[in-house]
């Protein structure tokens, strides 16, 4: 899909999911959000724990079933990369 550059102009806020960090742009605001894209998940439950930094000073401090995922870049879409980290399928 090719976007305009008079549509990108009328954009309230843009969000990027990247690999390493995920950033919320607001117009008029600037830059809101610039967290690391990590997640903190509870394997029994499916319950989210953390997101961002409080989920990232969570590496290695967890008892076993609460993982702290991050993307992986080389799955097909953001739901499958999250899904894979997570539940290891």
């Amino acid at each position: 899909m090719t976007v305009s550059l008079e549509q990108l102009r009328r954009c309230h806020f843009a969000v990027d999911l990247g690999a390493a960090r995920t950033r919320v742009y607001v117009k008029g605001a600037g830059l809101v959000v610039d967290q690391p894209s990590a997640a903190a998940v509870n394997t029994r439950t499916g319950a989210l724990i953390a997101v961002g930094e409080f989920a990232e000073k969570m590496t290695g401090r967890t008892p076993d079933y609460i993982r702290v995922v991050r993307r992986c870049p080389a799955a097909r879409s953001s739901t499958s990369r999250w899904h894979s980290a997570c539940c290891g399928t």
